[in-house]
């Protein structure tokens, strides 16, 4: 009991260092790629938190396209921390899911995934995640974090911290879409010249 009082300690210690850059928050195409957003705010997922053994946060979207499409930053150092698929290839205007950066459905291990000074460092623009399921369907969206630093984790400065936190990113499909089926209406065509001429025979 001892021992994981004193693990639980570390653990605390080490998330609470990473409260440094909270709250993380989600950026793309329904905000206009801008920030702060606090409707898009990651908030903490204590229990998500527990059954991985990482500092989880979470935020909830309703899919409006089969594709949506966004990059992870701060809301309090905005570019200066920016979270994204590492081995994506660049979104662009009629390509936009690329294959690396689209998000695995409870899988954290789907998408590599790296952190950057957005400010000075440009390796991620353009490098966008990816959640692909059905419009309409309301999806959490999760970012997992550890410091990588066993040790003075309190210590860390949020500059540091982007190079000394493993990321993981995921979803899950929190509520289907009923889906709604469009109504079938017969359309009778006109028969031609010839088809009436058989008719009048």
């Amino acid at each position: 009991p001892a021992e994981e009082a004193g693990e639980g300690a570390v653990e605390e210690s080490r998330a609470g260092a990473l409260l440094d850059l909270d709250p993380l928050q989600i950026i793309g195409k329904p905000n206009g790629w801008k920030y702060p957003d606090p409707q898009l705010n990651l908030k903490p997922a204590p229990e998500e938190s527990t059954a991985r053994r990482l500092s989880v946060c979470a935020v909830s979207v309703q899919l409006t396209s089969q594709s949506f499409s966004f990059q992870i930053l701060s809301a309090r150092c905005g570019w200066g921390l920016r979270i994204f698929p590492r081995d994506a290839a660049p979104s662009m205007l009629g390509v936009d899911a690329s294959p690396h950066g689209v998000l695995g459905c409870d899988d954290p291990d789907q998408v590599v995934v790296a952190a950057e000074n957005g400010n000075v460092g440009k390796a991620g623009h353009r490098h966008n995640f990816h959640v692909v399921e059905g419009i309409g369907d309301l999806v959490t969206i999760f970012v997992g974090r550890s410091l990588l630093d066993e040790g003075g984790a309190e210590s860390l400065s949020p500059h540091d911290q982007i190079n000394q936190v493993w990321y993981q990113v995921w979803y899950r499909v929190a509520q289907r879409a009923v889906p709604v089926l469009p109504e079938v209406f017969a359309s009778p065509t006109k028969p031609s010249p010839e088809q009436q001429a058989q008719q009048a025979q």
